[in-house]
């Protein structure tokens, strides 16, 4: 299957907002940095196939007026600077104010303090982005303020929130599509804790372990990518890169089969930078298809860099509910490939749960639209980004359709899907844990 599509290559054209637009015209360029990446991840255009045309309408026609207020106002909530281009990023002044609501508990929130914000604000300057150690002091702040937006919680709250938070990232900046997938990813972390918890038929061994590895794995996703994301609200695509080119990890671990991505999140950065200005000038097929290949470059490094130490590290069973577990060290990867019936207690009513449990931890839905595993090893990178590509197509297909639907945007369709999820998940009534601010 082949998710390298060649619509750049079409040239096609649609109408969007009254506007009819082509791939490659008005002189769009649709190269970005991607050296760093193979030949195999990013084709001639680099993205999905078939996108489908694009609806990130949310960035409003009115933006440069917007952009004019808040630099007249001096400073921009988290909200605020999605809707900038970098260059006006980098001309804004004043200090960063992150919006607190962006960044919250199922019950209290931590807000970042004058010394954070005032660190935010130095990724705007040249000198600090050319100051490997200054770069690696402000990355450490960042990335110690979103441990503690997750901290001491267990781990289902931990999931509550973090779903939360993806979910308010993306409203509030329809370009920040891995937020908008990653979402219905964490839905299914949410399910996972269910079953370990209440599934008498898993072995209570793998149940604890995936119960380990989901939390530290989950938490590990957001402490990464969270951050990456104020550093690029803060000052933009080049920001991200520089911290990279520093040393800087981003929570990674980088090995000889993944290092040719490593750079694929400051790529996914660029990309997205490239989309906004492709949208500013009404491109909406250029700026879909650079979204596709951002949402692409962002799960490699998600996938390949950040979560594939947690499928390959050892944890000790656990007992879960008064379910003993017998003494068992075991990778995450190999306990979740327990979670079927060829590997589970052989009576055919407790086969015909297991996979049940199975088929639930391996489908996404989006939008009444299901994706599902079907390979045989879900550690294997190889095996899992194809599912990765296909749950990430499906949620491009929604998240760039035009048009009104009962009244509602694609990126509304989304919330209101994403919402039924975690009051099902979680039970969470999100209209007052994370109230709609539009």
């Amino acid at each position: 299957m082949s998710y390298t599509g060649s619509v750049s290559g079409s040239n096609p054209s649609i109408s969007y907002g009254g506007n009819s637009a082509a791939v490659g015209s008005e002189g769009d360029s649709l190269t970005t940095a991607t050296s760093h990446q193979s030949d195999t991840q990013l084709a001639a255009s680099g993205g999905f196939s078939d996108p489908a045309p694009s609806a990130v309408a949310d960035m409003d026609e009115a933006e440069s007026s917007d952009f004019d207020l808040f630099a007249q106002q001096g400073a921009c909530t988290l909200r605020e600077m999605g809707k900038l281009t970098t260059p006006q990023q980098q001309a804004a002044q004043g200090p960063l104010v992150f919006a607190a609501t962006s960044y919250r508990t199922p019950t209290d929130t931590v807000k970042p303090g004058a010394e954070l914000l005032n660190m935010l604000g130095e990724l705007r300057d040249s000198s600090a982005l050319n100051d490997p150690t200054r770069l690696k002091e402000i990355y450490g702040a960042i990335y110690d303020f979103n441990r503690t937006q997750i901290g001491g919680m267990s781990p289902e709250d931990t999931s509550l929130k973090i779903a939360l938070t993806y979910q308010d990232v993306y409203k509030n900046d329809p370009s920040a599509v891995w937020f908008g997938l990653a979402t219905y990813a964490v839905g299914k972390v949410g399910e996972g804790y269910k079953i370990f918890n209440n599934a008498s038929t898993i072995d209570p061994a793998d149940a604890g372990i995936a119960r380990k590895g989901f939390y530290e794995g989950n938490q590990a996703i957001y402490n990464s990518m969270v951050t990456s994301e104020m550093v690029y609200q803060a000052g933009g695509g080049r920001a991200v890169r520089a911290m990279q080119e520093a040393g800087i990890k981003f929570g990674g671990g980088i090995s000889g089969d993944n290092a040719k991505f490593q750079f694929s999140l400051s790529d996914s950065f660029d990309l997205r930078d490239q989309a906004k200005a492709a949208l500013s000038r009404g491109n909406t097929v250029a700026a879909n298809d650079l979204l596709s290949r951002s949402l692409k470059a962002s799960a490699d490094f998600e996938q390949r860099i950040v979560i594939q130490q947690y499928y390959d590290k050892s944890y000790t069973a656990d007992g879960l509910f008064g379910r003993p577990a017998l003494s068992a060290t075991k990778t995450l990867g190999n306990a979740l490939n327990s979670v079927g019936p060829d590997r589970m207690y052989q009576y055919e009513l407790v086969s015909k749960t297991a996979q049940m449990v199975a088929t639930t931890l391996s489908t996404v839905t989006v939008l009444g639209q299901s994706v599902r595993f079907t390979g045989k090893n879900v550690a294997n990178v190889d095996e899992r980004m194809p599912f990765v590509y296909d749950t990430a197509k499906a949620f491009l297909s929604h998240a760039t359709r035009p048009g009104l639907v009962n009244g509602l945007t694609a990126q509304q369709r989304i919330y209101q899907d994403q919402t039924q999820i975690i009051q099902r998940v979680w039970g969470a009534t999100t209209t007052v844990l994370n109230p709609l601010r539009r």
